[in-house]
């Protein structure tokens, strides 16, 4: 269960402040190549932070073990 979900919280001295999550699938779903799978959401507190305002993203990233 610990390496199925994570958290994230973020700041920078840019007035931004971002929030994620995700899911990690693998074994679970019955495959040998780990996929994550996340959402995140940024946000700015300034004037001048983010000229298109609020952001939304969603990630789907895979990875493979190369040591043998």
């Amino acid at each position: 269960m610990d390496q199925t979900f994570w958290i994230g919280v973020g700041a920078s001295k840019s007035k931004y402040f971002r929030v994620e999550c995700g899911i990690i699938l693998g074994e679970n779903i019955g495959s040998s190549i780990p996929l994550r799978i996340g959402y995140s959401f940024e946000d700015g507190f300034s004037d001048s932070s983010n000229f298109f305002g609020k952001t939304h993203e969603i990630s789907l990233s895979y990875s493979w073990d190369t040591r043998r």
